[in-house]
């Protein structure tokens, strides 16, 4: 594996553990909407953590997810799923909701329901990364 992919794969997955760990800080403080932007944010960086090992380095939030359907889930790789598709593409639209309209309304439950499923994925993308080497097996989940 290219050692070059492989330490940018890692400074990704780090990246992303840090935002989430900031979402679940302005969760409780019920900063909403800022959960909803850092949840969004620590999966791109998980997702570009995989990217990053197949050559891929989208430039748009449309492109990143584009590029982990086309690369991850088209391909019938029997770790990630449609669901984990779903769970991307849905944090993705609710940051955006979150972040440009005023009208929006970040409830309780809703950014919840998005926190825990950033965490269920990332866990799993860390999970994946162990199996193919990339992370050390003691290399701690979220």
């Amino acid at each position: 594996m290219d050692e070059n992919k492989k330490s940018l794969a890692i400074a990704r997955i780090d990246r992303a553990k840090e935002l989430y760990k900031t979402a679940v800080y302005n969760l409780n403080i019920a900063d909403y909407k800022t959960v909803n932007n850092r949840t969004y944010y620590s999966l791109e960086k998980a997702i570009t953590s995989l990217l990053v090992l197949e050559g891929s380095s989208p430039k748009t939030h449309k492109g990143i997810i584009s590029e982990f359907n086309r690369l991850y889930i088209n391909d019938e790789n029997s770790t990630f799923t449609r669901e984990d598709l779903n769970v991307i593409s849905e944090a993705e639209r609710i940051r955006t909701a979150s972040d440009y309209d005023d009208f929006y309304i970040a409830s309780k439950s809703k950014t919840q329901s998005l926190l825990d499923n950033g965490y269920m994925l990332i866990n799993k993308i860390i999970s994946y990364l162990k199996t193919i080497d990339v992370l050390a097996p003691d290399y701690e989940l979220l």
